[in-house]
């Protein structure tokens, strides 16, 4: 309908649901209308809403609410009523302090980030419990005129997880390095030195 539509829902996009045989109808639709739960086949309008009040949801007896300053009839279907929702926001909205300076892309750590994309690399390179169980320990992180040189641990519990993190050859840090560098560099806009180094943990 081109009215507006409760919750954005046309009733010629809405499939029955939950309709079952005329005998065993649990909301009273029966087999031939076929509509939507409580849906008139006639008016195509919510239960309890007549085709000549065009009400749908109860819009008057809400906006007489004393808790409701203003009422919006949205339509996720066509759009109508999202301009004038938005307009309402911006009209509310105050102005006030920025809470974080002008290029500032996040609150965390850069140590902490870092720490992130190395095990993002480690969930994506290893399987099982191998990165669940490892550790990481930031050991060198020194900003110079050039970049960024890390030097971070990676701990493992045994011996035979050092040899599955490094791979055949030392092809599995190398590409978890690799990766790791190239999107922390994105991070930190700048140029990276990442060194790896896989280790057993110090009982």
């Amino acid at each position: 309908e081109k009215s507006h539509d409760p919750v954005g829902v046309s009733v010629e996009s809405c499939e029955p649901v939950g309709v079952l045989e005329k005998s065993h109808d649990p909301v009273g639709v029966s087999e031939e209308s076929r509509d939507p739960v409580g849906v008139s086949e006639k008016s195509h309008d919510p239960v309890g809403v007549s085709e000549e009040s065009h009400d749908p949801m109860g819009r008057e007896g809400v906006t007489r609410r004393p808790d409701f300053d203003k009422v919006f009839m949205i339509s996720a279907l066509n759009g109508d009523g999202v301009e004038e929702l938005k307009s309402y926001l911006v009209s509310c909205a105050g102005p006030g302090q920025w809470e974080y300076v002008s290029g500032e892309r996040t609150d965390q750590p850069s140590s902490v980030l870092v720490e992130d994309i190395v095990r993002e690399k480690l969930f994506l390179h290893l399987r099982k419990e191998i990165p669940y169980v490892i550790t990481q320990d930031n050991v060198i992180w020194e900003r110079t005129d050039s970049g960024v040189t890390i030097y971070q641990n990676l701990n493992c519990s045994s011996s035979s997880q050092v040899s599955i993190v490094i791979g055949p050859g030392g092809s599995t840090i190398q590409k978890i390095t690799e990766e790791a560098r190239v999107d922390i560099e994105a991070v930190l806009r700048c140029p990276v030195d990442l060194t790896l180094k896989v280790r057993t943990k110090k009982k």
